[in-house]
């Protein structure tokens, strides 16, 4: 029987199965993806079959299950969180339970490096465990080949024949399980895993899979698909928009595509200059007063990245010639975040949030066949290489992100202290803060209060839109950073209703903080960007993926507040908040945004991604 090259990869609706695709195709080798209701018959022959992990549990009847079938044909498989758990399921004496905590994020775990799986590797790794369900007990013949602090972290079985689907090549059958991601940035070690997964448990051959060939194919499908039309690029100046105007120009010639840069009026100081600067060919659509007007008065994340994504549409289609395409820079993590099914064989991935090229009118012109995404299955440092291949200037392929909506959602709305709710609602909502003050101050002897805001979290591959514990030191200055971002991790472990950790870098005048009303007027817009502005450098810290400064409708004396937020990645979907070198210097940033965007605090936001997305909406 001739063996398949290709590993095929079941989404079970994990927010990273594609990275794992990803990660794979890095090695060299081919990947093909399958919903989770994949028949088991049809993935006999192929090299290798890798789980995803997914928001799911093993006993909710009510979702799609894969099939258990799938560790019975002959072929070594890697399952990885929910994967792992139903291989451990699908055997005899195996057994899944709901741990009293959660995990989610940066952990440190202990392997066994006599394994296949684990060799070459430290017997103490960091990886990213994110679950709620745990293995309790092993299945029959399985062994333990890893552990953290609170979970079995990894199991094996090695047997002969595992086969009741019929032999093939095999004679024996291996099986792993991770309750960790090793596609992510986060767990270091992850490719050295794939690489001993791949070659030399499975004996796949590395073949000439590479971005190369991928880039030429996209230019063939780009011809392809246009044929004789024309194109308009939406382009935002950022490096994913600019990158799919060279590719449409590469595959098109300049006289078939026109690019529009708009200008939503969230944008950063100096941003639509910049544009200019670098794109001088570009058409610029000034339609920052259309924007506020139908942001007017609207305090919810998703309606504002609805609002905003419908009317990048809605306005540029009278500049789209009848029967030409729209082209957006779409990379995959964009859609992954949505939940689009462009991204997931499964169609069972939360929507983490809705990214403004993905909105159900980007999804309806998608269904007719009128917009192009050439870059819908690359990530960000993919993305770079291929501006760098096709000759783009270095200030624009390593221009850190800007999210369409722009200051839009990075300017937390509010309507203020809500009086028309019920009495009793109001003193339930204040007693759950109250308690978890106590209950967190009680197991990690901190000092701290729980915002009366909420952000958009990742925990157990699901959307959370939970609360934020702020830490505050009683002395000014003397932070202890190696134990606050440790905090940051145990915290919304323990306490599942957190999901982002933030300490105040400024001294503190007062602890009653309340919520003032915040609306995407001008003049509070302008306030966000005068923060965002004093940053000043930290934008440019080395080794700083990117640095969102997000303004809090919380006030300690009549002013908000603002929160630095810097992530470390390379593929953004994963990611670590950047360790300063400089207290000092980190505080003097602090009080420079806050004269000059007249705030009352400013906080350093210490939690990895997960349990927090990069951006707070």
């Amino acid at each position: 029987m001739t063996i398949n090259k290709t590993v095929a990869v079941i989404d079970c609706g994990s927010q990273y199965c594609k990275v794992i695709d990803r990660k794979i195709r890095e090695l060299g080798v081919k990947t093909e993806l399958f919903p989770i209701t994949v028949n088991p018959m049809h993935l006999k022959g192929y090299g290798a079959i890798i789980l995803s992990g997914g928001p799911g549990s093993v006993y909710n009847n009510e979702i799609e299950q894969c099939h258990p079938g799938v560790f019975f044909i002959g072929i070594p498989v890697l399952g990885i969180c929910y994967g792992m758990q139903l291989m451990n399921a699908s055997f005899p004496e195996g057994n899944v339970s709901k741990g009293k905590s959660r995990e989610d994020g940066p952990t440190e775990v202990e392997l066994d490096t006599e394994s296949l799986l684990f060799q070459g590797l430290n017997k103490k790794e960091t990886v990213l465990l994110t679950h709620g369900d745990s293995v309790s007990r092993v299945a029959e013949d399985f062994k333990v080949i890893g552990r953290s602090d609170r979970c079995i972290a990894a199991i094996e079985l090695t047997l002969p024949e595992l086969n009741l689907y019929g032999a093939d090549h095999r004679s024996t059958t291996h099986l792993y399980g991770l309750q960790f991601h090793p596609e992510v940035d986060i767990t270091t070690c992850g490719q050295k895993i794939f690489s001993n997964f791949l070659f030399n448990i499975s004996g796949l051959p590395r073949n000439s899979f590479s971005i190369e060939t991928r880039v030429e194919e996209a230019i063939a499908d780009i011809q392809k698909t246009v044929g004789d039309k024309n194109v308009t690029v939406l382009v935002s100046g950022g490096v994913d928009s600019c990158v799919c105007n060279a590719l449409m120009i590469r595959a098109l010639g300049e006289e078939r595509v026109t690019a529009y840069y708009v200008d939503t009026g969230f944008m950063r100081a100096g941003e639509t200059e910049q544009v200019r600067a670098a794109l001088p060919n570009i058409n610029i659509l000034d339609k920052g007063t259309e924007f506020r007007e139908l942001l007017t008065g609207v305090v919810d994340p998703e309606k504002k990245r609805h609002i905003i994504g419908d009317h990048f549409i809605n306005l540029i289609e009278p500049y789209v010639e009848e029967g030409s395409f729209l082209a957006q820079g779409t990379l995959r993590p964009d859609l992954i975040e949505s939940g689009s099914l462009v991204a997931s064989q499964g169609g069972s991935a939360d929507t983490i949030k809705t990214h403004h090229n993905d909105t159900p009118l980007a999804r309806a012109k998608r269904e007719e066949g009128l917009i192009i995404e050439p870059l819908k299955d690359y990530h960000k440092d993919e993305v770079r290489q291929i501006g760098r291949m096709l000759g783009l200037p270095e200030a624009i392929v390593e221009r850190q992100p800007f999210p369409g909506p722009g200051l839009a959602i990075r300017t937390l709305c509010s309507h203020g202290q809500d009086t028309d709710r019920p009495e009793m609602v109001r003193m339930m909502e204040e007693q759950i803060p109250r308690r978890l003050e106590e209950d967190i101050t009680k197991r990690f002897g901190c000092l701290g209060r729980v915002l009366p805001v909420r952000s958009v979290g990742i925990q157990g591959d699901g959307r959370t839109y939970n609360r934020c514990y702020n830490i505050f030191y009683p002395t000014f200055g003397q932070f202890d950073w190696k134990m606050l971002f440790k905090l940051a991790q145990e915290i919304p472990k323990e306490f599942h209703e957190i999901n982002r950790v933030v300490v105040s870098l400024l001294p503190e005048s007062s602890d009653i903080h309340e919520l003032v009303p915040t609306y995407l007027d001008e003049e509070t817009v302008e306030q966000c960007r005068r923060a965002d502005h004093a940053a000043g450098e930290w934008h440019e810290l080395k080794n700083c993926s990117q640095m969102p400064v997000v303004l809090l409708p919380v006030t300690f004396n009549g002013l908000r507040t603002a929160v630095l937020r810097t992530l470390v990645t390379n593929d953004f979907m994963t990611g670590l908040p950047y360790i300063p070198e400089c207290t000092t210097g980190l505080i003097g940033t602090a009080f420079n945004v806050a004269a000059e965007a007249n705030l009352s605090q400013v906080m350093y936001d210490l939690t990895s991604k997960p349990p927090g997305t990069t951006e707070w909406e």
